[in-house]
């Protein structure tokens, strides 16, 4: 066991979550040699030159929470610094599809553009930071536009999915995409915030509906319910006017080994009774819609062909409900979908969360 630290140092680590720098060690008369002596023991960690963490704090946290830790060491040594992007968003505990080495902060063109132990975008924040849990940060708005203004569209929907699902607005975001300026990504952000959809319940949920839209598919709809007489399937994805069911499975459903012949068979009865109803189900896990889900979309459209060649119709006494999830609200264009296929004879409704289950 490492030798423990002096309480006053322990005090000075716990008073700013678990990291300290250099000069507030020196302050209270743990100088240099006494540091590297500490590093040296394993009882502090070295984030980046003159920052460090309390060594219990570090090994207990996961890659978001070391990352956030770094993101205090920084805050400690340049208090004008705010955490943008990936980062922001880890804060915000919104999913984003890669963590970056080092903490990503705004800062005012007129200040330095080096700050050790940080990636530093410069530019003026304006109104557009809050503080959370101690930390300065881009607000949730513009710190999910501002990841959809810079990834591919597969990897903004992991986080734009996620936001909407948290209750923000997305008329907030559309307006917050649109008033970004053309150099910085104002056409790839709305293009990502308007296709975003809370109903989207996973990253590979939304990574799968990424692929989908770039490879040219109709957009489905996410997560509905399927009534079959007394029964009722939520699913994933459909197809409605060409009667297909996306499903897409991450390993984690299967994790637990003493049940996983009991969730196999439940999925067996549920794919053959939807099946049974006239629907074709596709499915997919995470290898077939990663790297632009070309897997993914062969087998949804075998099945969409498989529909066309059988001339689909919709099956009599199915029923389709889109549930509105508790806080959110439905994609204008979500809405505009289910009036479009009622006016087409569908048997289809827009329900609250409770009526769905």
């Amino acid at each position: 066991m490492p030798p423990q630290l002096p309480a006053d140092v322990l005090a000075l680590f716990d008073a700013q979550h678990g990291v300290a720098t250099a000069s507030h060690l020196t302050a209270i008369g743990f100088g240099d040699a006494r540091i590297t002596t500490a590093v040296g023991r394993g009882t502090i960690v070295r984030l980046h030159r003159g920052a460090y963490a309390l060594a219990t704090k570090w090994s207990d946290a996961n890659a978001s929470q070391r990352h956030c830790l770094r993101l205090w060491a920084v805050q400690l040594a340049v208090p004008d610094a705010a955490g943008w992007v990936e980062t922001a968003a880890l804060v915000w505990r919104l999913p984003v599809a890669d963590i970056p080495a080092l903490p990503v902060i705004a800062r005012s063109p007129d200040n330095g553009h080096r700050v050790a132990g940080a990636t530093v975008c410069r530019l003026e924040v304006g109104d557009c930071v809050v503080l959370r849990h101690g930390l300065t940060i881009s607000t949730i708005g513009m710190t999910t536009v501002a990841i959809a203004a810079k990834a591919d569209l597969t990897a903004a929907l992991i986080t734009v999915d996620a936001a909407l699902r948290r209750g923000v607005a997305f008329d907030e975001l559309v307006a917050t995409a649109q008033a970004l300026p053309a150099h910085r990504g104002r056409e790839r952000a709305t293009r990502a915030v308007e296709a975003g959809d809370p109903a989207s319940e996973s990253a590979l949920e939304s990574i799968s509906r990424g692929g989908m839209i770039v490879a040219g598919l109709p957009m489905p709809l996410c997560n509905v319910v399927i009534r079959l007489g007394n029964r009722w399937y939520r699913v994933d994805f459909l197809w409605m006017e060409l009667g297909v069911v996306g499903e897409c499975d991450g390993k984690l459903k299967y994790a637990d080994a003493a049940s996983v012949a009991n969730v196999l068979w439940r999925e067996k009865r549920r794919h053959e009774q939807i099946e049974e109803s006239g629907l074709r189900i596709a499915r997919w896990g995470y290898a077939e819609a990663v790297d632009g889900g070309a897997a993914m979309v062969k087998r949804i459209q075998l099945a969409i062909d498989s529909q066309a060649r059988a001339g689909f119709t919709w099956p009599t006494g199915v029923r389709v409900e889109v549930p509105v999830l508790p806080g959110t609200l439905l994609p204008t264009r979500v809405v505009a979908e289910v009036r479009r296929l009622r006016v087409l004879g569908f048997p289809i409704r827009i329900t609250d969360e409770a009526r769905a289950a």
